[in-house]
């Protein structure tokens, strides 16, 4: 019967312990600063067009292509959102789930939820890849069809304007089978040009090929 004390004491102080480092890996993770740190892979419908500026760049046929989505009654646009977290703390910061609204130019274009772990050591950053896919015609309701492609191509970092992405994320963390989400939204913000969208992709590919 002693032993069978012991065992539940010295279980029960495990349990413990690591509901109390869970909680510290939450708050720690609630504390980390996230940027975007670049965007990838963008397609309308299935056509590439992230080293595009315009439809009118495009080969006769994909010009077709988008021409046939953007009449059509959705128009899907696809693309990597890469959200880097950097842990300030000199202890691990941890996330089980991570809930997410994204606004392009002011419209909110989609929401979603992204079911993974991130654990990110002390001092160091995580990059963690979102992908997002909606129908852009939905978001943009009302507006014609030059301004919908307008918008997807400055998302590929091509167009004319400069591009304002806001990506609210509330992250949450599962402790002793319950799940404790962050109490508010975090805003992360970013603002690019076609010259800086450029830039971000050469970024991108140099660190890919270290």
């Amino acid at each position: 019967m002693k032993r069978v004390i012991l065992a539940l004491i010295v279980t029960g102080f495990f349990i413990g312990c690591g509901v109390a480092r869970q909680v510290q890996e939450a708050k720690n993770f609630a504390k980390c600063t996230f940027r975007i740190k670049s965007v990838e892979g963008t397609r309308l419908g299935d056509v590439k067009i992230h080293n595009v500026k315009s439809i009118k760049d495009l080969s006769f046929k994909k010009a077709a292509e988008i021409t046939s989505v953007l009449a059509s009654d959705e128009a899907i646009l696809s693309f990597t959102l890469n959200l880097q977290a950097k842990n300030p703390n000199a202890e691990v910061a941890a996330m089980n789930k991570l809930e997410w609204i994204l606004f392009i130019d002011e419209y909110e274009m989609v929401e979603g939820t992204l079911n993974q772990k991130v654990e990110i050591p002390g001092g160091q950053v995580a990059e963690i890849p979102i992908d997002i896919s909606t129908d852009i015609k939905e978001a943009l309701k009302g507006k014609s069809r030059d301004a919908i492609a307008k918008l997807a191509f400055n998302v590929a970092g091509q167009g004319d304007n400069p591009t304002h992405i806001l990506l609210k994320v509330k992250p949450s963390i599962n402790i002793a089978g319950l799940t404790v989400q962050y109490p508010g939204y975090i805003d992360v913000k970013m603002e690019f040009t076609a010259e800086q969208g450029k830039e971000l992709r050469k970024k991108v590919i140099k660190e890919s090929t270290k």
